[in-house]
């Protein structure tokens, strides 16, 4: 069995097992505060937004610098075979892009997968591919399972702040004033890769409401087996959540995870997603 480094970005939710797990690496994105650059995973949950509240300038993500990704490629070609690197929707980050261009300067067999999506769900991509990689089957069948998941998740954001995504970049001055003046809540899903607004509505309550109804729609047109909620600092929502859905679709499996600083920071403390397959 060929021996396999598994990679990707922080912005993925690594499970306790995942973490430990000796052929795991993660490249870091960073938060840059004024003048103090921070990796994303030196940041807790509660300092993150504790210095969003408090911060005079909008700070800004960047991706792992192309050096990082060489230097770390190179270093691994001694002691695997192989790499896999799923990273982050290319179309939400230049980590993709990135990961794909120094593995073409490595003489090193680097395959690179855009999940176009995030957190939890390029988690389970991650852990798909690795599961059967264990299982003893061959690369090109171990490649066909995460490819098989790329665009399979649904996945609809609840921005937490429309403040930060204006603030941000992410929302653009007319579309943050209308949807203050009228209350409106946009309802975004993750579409190939890129964000859409795709409702409009004037409450969370109603917002969740439209949301569920899609998943019980999905659910009527294929089988699914997983839920993902997603959550910036909201934990207790996310709990809510996930006892709603667990009494309406009892037989799914429903995962919690926090999103990474560097969506936060975008989306602002409170911002819940679902995502399904």
């Amino acid at each position: 069995m060929k021996k396999i480094a598994w990679i990707t970005d922080s912005t993925a939710y690594l499970s306790p097992e995942l973490k430990n797990h000796p052929d795991i690496y993660v490249l870091n994105t960073t938060l840059h505060f004024n003048d103090e650059i921070y990796k994303d995973e030196e940041l807790t949950t509660e300092e993150l937004y504790e210095m969003l509240s408090k911060a005079k300038t909008v700070p800004k993500t960047s991706q792992p610098p192309i050096g990082d990704f060489l230097s770390f490629y190179e270093k691994i070609c001694n002691e695997y075979d192989l790499a896999i690197a799923v990273h982050v929707s290319g179309k939400l980050s230049g980590t993709y892009s990135t990961s794909e261009q120094a593995s073409k300067m490595v003489e090193f067999p680097i395959t690179v997968i855009d999940s176009k999506v995030l957190s939890y769900p390029l988690t389970d991509m991650l852990f798909t591919g690795i599961n059967a990689h264990e299982q003893g089957k061959s690369l090109d069948e171990v490649l066909e399972s995460i490819n098989n998941l790329v665009n399979a998740y649904e996945t609809y954001v609840l921005i937490g702040s429309l403040d930060q995504l204006h603030k941000s970049g992410r929302m653009n001055t007319t579309q943050y004033l209308l949807g203050n003046l009228l209350s409106v809540k946009p309802i975004i899903q993750l579409e190939d890769g890129k964000i859409e607004v795709v409702e409009k509505v004037r409450t969370d309550k109603k917002a969740l409401k439209k949301i569920y109804d899609r998943l019980s729609a999905t659910k009527q047109e294929k089988n699914l087996s997983k839920i993902f909620i997603l959550h910036c600092n909201a934990i207790e929502r996310a709990n809510e959540i996930k006892e709603e859905l667990q009494s309406l679709h009892p037989e799914l499996s429903i995962q919690i995870s926090p999103l990474s600083s560097t969506v936060g920071v975008h989306t602002g403390e409170g911002t819940i997603a679902i995502s399904w397959i």
